[in-house]
């Protein structure tokens, strides 16, 4: 009995290294999403500690309208990648994704050259220094930051994380060394200079991904992928839409508060705000994991598939979120301090008001992947589009009443009637 307990079985550590692999595998949406936010974590605090107050104001400005490009690209091109790659052939994906690096290129050049000229209209009411001259030069760079998200949204779509993950630590070390290695250099850091850091960053994503990229089918003829062109445009421009919308619902704090409030005000609340995003990066990680299987649950199993898979990830990102909120909740006043030093303590509560709306951000995020695997973006347009509406309302009634704090409380408010208003759209479309 001895000799034969020590004999292995072969066939079970097989079982076992598959088993490590899967959870190894599972857990690359993870890793991706957290070397990102960790990298955007110390590029921040890298700009709170050394610009000035009112430069951080403008970067803070700068950040926000430059979410609204990428969004609205991310939009356009994602959804609709993970829906038609999810339906089609190998042999037919080349074709789309070249149509979706155009369409993401373009859409890239003509949010960012939108945004400067809208930027530069209303500077005149937030009077931010040099916010102008910051917009006229991102064209260029998002121009060459649409080859890095066609990448991360192919690598999303064909569910190849530990791609993402390579993509996000590349771009994220090249981003920091370029940022140390100004800061050693000069002893100095700028808004420009936090802008020209992430053409260096995009460069070494690529570098990851040049197999990948000499294999993207470059050489087919517009004939070939102008169809598919036209079937992401038709599928994207409610993804796109709601995306804009969204955006506009997370980020019409910032953009009302300016009119209102110092650019050094606005730099504590951006600041709060931010540290709400990093918190979220469960959700940003495991709902963009969850898309490509919703698409496929939806095409083999339809309204049953979706139902299972939402409960499902609802409570995984539960699970993961609601920890780190309360830890932030509790620890507001050290994490704001570590982050930015002793310049913004107003940001402490303004973060544990924003902290509450985590209890509802897992249902509505869940719901917008849902509805986009149906194949009812539209029904997601109008629901983000309402939600704005209920935001703006709230935020016009209390940012001029009480400031930065009612930005925080109207954002908040804003979220959980809206995430409540969704279920009952949600379980109406399931009857």
């Amino acid at each position: 009995m001895r000799y034969t307990s020590e004999i292995r079985n072969p066939n079970s550590e097989i079982h076992l290294r598959l088993g490590k692999a899967q959870v190894t595998e599972r857990l690359y949406p993870i890793f991706a999403a957290g070397v990102a936010q960790l990298s955007a974590v110390l590029g921040f605090a890298l700009a709170a500690h050394w610009l000035q107050p009112n430069d951080l104001g403008t970067w803070a400005m700068f950040l926000t309208l430059s979410s609204f490009v990428e969004m609205a690209r991310l939009g356009l091109v994602q959804s609709a990648l993970v829906h038609f790659t999810a339906q089609i052939p190998e042999s037919e994906r080349s074709a789309l994704n070249v149509a979706a690096l155009a369409l993401g290129a373009g859409a890239s050049v003509v949010g960012a050259v939108s945004l400067a000229l809208a930027g530069t209209v209303l500077n005149w009411i937030w009077h931010l220094p040099g916010l102008t001259a910051l917009l006229w030069c991102y064209p260029p760079v998002a121009l060459l930051l649409a080859p890095l998200r066609w990448q991360e949204a192919v690598a999303t779509a064909g569910q190849n994380f530990r791609g993402l993950f390579r993509l996000s630590l590349a771009y994220g070390a090249a981003y920091l060394l370029f940022l140390g290695a100004v800061i050693s250099f000069s002893g100095a850091l700028t808004p420009f200079l936090l802008l020209m850091g992430q053409i260096p960053a995009a460069l070494a994503a690529l570098w990851t991904r040049r197999d990948a990229l000499m294999c993207s089918g470059f050489s087919l003829k517009i004939a070939q992928w102008g169809p598919w062109s036209a079937k992401i445009w038709r599928f994207g421009r409610f993804g796109m839409g709601s995306s804009l919308f969204s955006i506009c619902f997370q980020r019409a704090d910032v953009l009302l508060l300016a009119a209102f409030i110092a650019p050094a005000g606005l730099a504590a609340y951006h600041l709060a705000a931010r540290l709400i995003t990093w918190m979220d990066f469960p959700l940003n990680a495991l709902s963009q994991a969850f898309a490509p299987k919703m698409a496929v649950a939806n095409h083999t199993e339809g309204l049953l598939g979706i139902k299972r898979l939402y409960q499902r990830s609802v409570r995984l990102l539960l699970q993961c979120s609601l920890p780190l909120s309360i830890v932030a909740f509790a620890m507001a006043d050290k994490l704001v301090g570590i982050l930015a030093g002793g310049a913004y303590p107003e940001a402490a509560l303004l973060l544990r008001i924003l902290l509450v709306a985590n209890l509802a951000k897992p249902f509505g995020r869940m719901l917008g992947v849902a509805l986009d695997a149906m194949g009812r973006p539209s029904a997601n347009f109008r629901m983000v589009l309402g939600s704005l509406a209920v935001n703006l309302l709230l935020l016009l009634v209390l940012v001029p009443i009480l400031g930065a704090q009612g930005a925080a409380l109207g954002s908040t408010v804003g979220v959980l009637l809206t995430t409540l208003a969704g279920q009952f759209i949600y379980l109406k479309i399931l009857n």
